[in-house]
């Protein structure tokens, strides 16, 4: 059974991949679709059945569709497309201060466009899924100023360790999540205690030991960027000391 964390993560994954695609799925299952189509699908109907629990009805859910499709339209407002694609296609380290200069604060403004079916999803979960879905929301535009920071730094690191290891975080971060147990699996992260808190500790302990074995430290970051805004946001702020974290420069967004 999948705990409340998981279910909200896959509702909100489905919301922005739906919204990132332009386009939206039916929500009856269709035997010609793609397997990638059916779990956007089964997503989306998790979605439906949510706000028919908290709403009595489907008229939101369909608002939250209607808003998707205009998530599009929306970007392309705020995103030279167009411009993005073919600059992107000759990006290189001569290119890349004007690059991210002209296009991070296109990318962070284009987020505001999943804000309309964002604000209406917020009405199908309870109060406690609310506020884990706004600290993921949150973290969009810090991601954008992650990767834009020192005019994309991170994508022309001459550290053949660096890359080695990236391709490799999947599989240490796999490794490293088998460190928490069943039963703090099931659980709500808002009831957690120093025991769950504790493993969760050791999940970001151990995948830094794996990132200095391989010689890239810095990956830590990545991981970061998502690990301690939920955690401080969760019961383990009271168990978990933070490093204060460096302060993201970026290009003026």
């Amino acid at each position: 059974m999948k705990s409340r964390v998981q279910i909200v993560l896959s509702l909100l994954a489905a919301l922005v991949a739906a919204s990132i695609a332009g386009r939206i799925p039916p929500t009856e299952k269709d035997n010609s679709s793609s397997e990638e189509s059916g779990e956007t699908n089964e997503a989306l109907n998790e979605i439906r059945a949510a706000c028919q629990k908290n709403t009595g009805s489907n008229e939101t859910f369909d608002q939250i569709l209607s808003d998707i499709g205009l998530v599009p339209l929306c970007a392309v407002e705020k995103l030279d497309v167009d411009g993005f694609t073919t600059d992107l296609d000759s990006l290189s380290n001569a290119t890349r201060k004007q690059f991210f200069a002209k296009y991070c604060p296109q990318l962070e403004d284009s987020i505001s466009c999943l804000n309309p079916a964002l604000n209406k999803f917020r009405s199908c979960l309870e109060q406690e899924d609310t506020e884990i879905i706004d600290i993921l929301f949150n973290l969009l535009p810090e991601a954008v100023r992650f990767i834009c920071r020192n005019d994309g730094e991170i994508f022309f690191m001459n550290d053949r360790n660096f890359y080695q290891c990236f391709d490799k975080a999947g599989d240490y971060a796999s490794e490293c999540i088998d460190k928490i147990s069943n039963s703090t699996e099931a659980m709500d992260l808002s009831h957690y205690g120093a025991k769950q808190c504790g493993e969760l500790a050791d999940v970001r302990e151990c995948f830094q030991s794996k990132l200095d074995e391989c010689q890239a430290p810095r990956l830590i970051d990545v991981f970061d960027l998502f690990y301690r805004p939920l955690m401080k946001s969760s019961p383990c702020k009271r168990f978990i000391v933070f490093d204060e974290m460096p302060v993201i420069e970026s290009n003026d967004i």
